[in-house]
């Protein structure tokens, strides 16, 4: 995410924090934006807040970094039958595949690791460029196998 301009700021306010780092959440936070960066994080008495900053009240909401997945493949596919996948237009399997981007996004991965699928790296394209919504994608591109292997 990032602020229109880096002189604004967002303030998350109220919410519970998980930083990740292992301790205890921290209840009633306040996490401060500045254009791409967290610029503080604490309690809500703890942090200035900048008085120009648009806030937005998070009570009973809970603020985590983004998760990552280390094994996808973000193929827009229905099926695991083999010939059904085979058959569909790869047109139709990319706009599944655009869904599937935001999905992802949307249930927290902010980042994603796709292990095959040379669609990736257009899908990565049109996120980076932001044509569409989606998670940070790295790919290899068309699938690593041996010879004879099962992405032969």
């Amino acid at each position: 995410m990032k602020l229109p301009n880096d002189e604004n700021s967002l303030v998350l306010k109220g919410g519970r924090l998980i930083d990740g780092k292992g301790g205890t959440p921290t209840d009633n936070s306040a996490l401060i934006i500045r254009g791409d960066r967290i610029e503080a994080v604490g309690k809500v008495d703890e942090v200035s807040i900048p008085p120009e900053a648009q806030v937005v009240e998070i009570s009973g909401m809970t603020v985590m970094p983004g998760l990552i997945d280390a094994h996808c493949h973000i193929l827009g596919i229905k099926s695991m039958h083999l010939l059904a996948s085979v058959l569909e237009p790869h047109e139709l399997r990319g706009m599944r595949a655009v869904m599937d981007a935001w999905r992802i996004i949307d249930s927290g991965f902010t980042t994603v690791r796709d292990c095959g699928n040379p669609n990736a790296l257009h899908l990565k394209k049109a996120i980076e460029e932001g044509s569409i919504i989606g998670p940070r994608i790295m790919s290899c591109g068309a699938i690593i196998t041996q010879t004879g292997g099962h992405g032969d």
